[in-house]
Order: C-alpha cells, then sequence, then structure tokens
C-alpha cells in the first residue's frame, strides 16, 4: 500500500511532508505531499506540474487520466496546473494547496 511505502524510517515525521520526485509503481511524480491528520491518519495527493509541450496532446491526456486512475486507487487525488496556471497565479494555487492540507489535517 502507500501507506506502507512511505512509512520507512528514512520518511521525515512531519505532519506535512512534499516529496519531489518520488515514485509510486512505475510513475514518477512532480510532488507527492502527504499530511497526517490530527488522530494520526495519512493522506496524500499528487501535485503535477503539466506544461503545454508535454501534456496538450489527445495521447499524453490519455496518458494521465491512466495515471490518475491508477492513484485514485491507491487513494492519492491529482491535482493537475499548467504552467501558465503556476506562472501566473501562484499566490492563489498556493492558497488552494495549504487549503487542502488544512483541511487533511483537522479530518479524523
Amino acid at each position: 500500500s502507500l501507506h506502507d511505502v512511505m512509512s520507512g524510517d528514512e520518511w521525515p515525521r512531519s505532519p506535512v511532508v512534499i516529496a519531489p520526485q518520488f515514485v509510486i509503481g512505475r510513475y514518477r511524480l512532480d510532488f507527492l505531499v502527504q499530511v497526517t491528520d490530527s488522530k494520526g491518519g495519512k493522506h496524500s495527493f499528487a501535485l503535477e506540474c503539466d506544461g503545454a509541450d508535454f501534456h496538450s496532446n489527445s495521447e499524453a491526456r490519455e496518458k494521465d487520466a491512466k495515471r490518475d486512475d491508477y492513484l485514485r486507487a491507491l487513494g492519492v487525488k491529482t491535482l493537475r496546473y499548467s504552467g501558465r496556471t503556476i506562472n501566473r497565479l501562484s499566490y492563489k494555487l498556493a492558497h488552494e494547496i495549504a487549503a487542502i492540507v488544512n483541511d487533511y489535517r483537522r479530518a479524523a
């Protein structure tokens, strides 16, 4: 399970851990965020930064959908942001991500 992969001794014990280039199965995530809630439960989501060059055609979108389905089956929600959105709305995205983290922290 995902929790087993992430619960080794080398994994930080912080309530929020952001792991860049985290590998799950055959997929490398841009970022995996794991949040520990107030009762010790683990919640994870992936942050994907999708550049237009790599994610604009139907084949790439189909691969992304399969990847998202795989992650969802492991309990990992995927948030995808375009490079343009990241560059122009980074403040808004930071607040969105912080809100998700805070919701998970309060979950139990």
